[in-house]
């Protein structure tokens, strides 16, 4: 089966610049992160980056010149474009310097991770994992996985941008059982929002999952007073 990888690098360090560039024995992380994935042959190598500075640049083109080519882009819609169908896809989370052992199962598709297109690398919800991200009440994602190009492109229409990684595993993972989703206004007004998650729910056949409407509008400013505020002073990047 062909298989493709995702990279987050949109997340930032604490003096402002992506955590994708921080060094890593003599190369950047993600340097060491496409070398370490394009080892299984995976391609292509998608990076999921808001911007690309100079420095992400010439790591991209020190890559390109070993002839790993890696393509940005800058949501999950296009990441979601750019795999063929039936194309596994594995996700490395921002940040995270893998263990090539790891790497290399998921690549295998080692039953043992839950059967091809569904594996998920976890360690345990504990302090000493405290900086991972939760994702049921015993575990936390240790930042690798792998699923089918599908389900990213159906997860994409719901959702359209940074909480992509997150949203794909609470619905692949065999750990979890999801009762409801609930839907307030975000990056769009509640009906877009509504109607985009009951629609990724057709596409991946999980129909059985209910929806629920939340607020429609902020706490602190009403639709009327926002779009006032984008005429007079430009468009509002984040709305939620």
């Amino acid at each position: 089966m062909a298989l493709g990888a995702l990279i987050g690098a949109y997340q930032e360090d604490e003096s402002g610049g992506l955590r994708a560039l921080l060094p890593l024995a003599g190369q950047t992380l993600i340097e060491y992160q496409a070398r370490c994935l394009a080892a299984l042959g995976a391609a292509p190598l998608l990076v999921l980056v808001e911007r690309v500075p100079v420095a992400l640049n010439e790591a991209f083109e020190r890559l390109r010149g070993e002839g790993i080519a890696v393509v940005a882009v800058s949501d999950g819609a296009e990441a979601a474009s750019r795999f063929e169908a039936g194309t596994d896809v594995i996700l490395l989370a921002d940040g995270i310097a893998p263990d090539m052992a790891d790497v290399a199962r998921l690549g295998d598709g080692d039953d043992a991770w839950g059967g091809e297109g569904a594996m998920i690398l976890t360690v345990p919800d504990d302090e000493g994992h405290a900086a991972f991200e939760r994702i049921d009440a015993n575990n936390r994602w240790a930042g690798l996985a792998r699923m089918p190009a599908g389900l990213v492109g159906a997860t994409a229409a719901m959702i359209g941008d940074w909480d992509l990684q997150s949203t794909l595993l609470l619905i692949q993972s065999p750990q979890t059982e999801v009762l409801g989703i609930t839907v307030v206004t975000g990056d769009q007004w509640l009906n877009a929002e509504v109607a985009h998650t009951l629609r990724m729910l057709e596409l991946i056949g999980r129909t059985d999952i209910p929806v629920f409407r939340g607020a429609e509008y902020p706490l602190v400013r009403r639709k009327e007073e926002t779009e006032l505020w984008e005429q007079m002073y430009g468009s509002v990047t984040w709305l939620g």
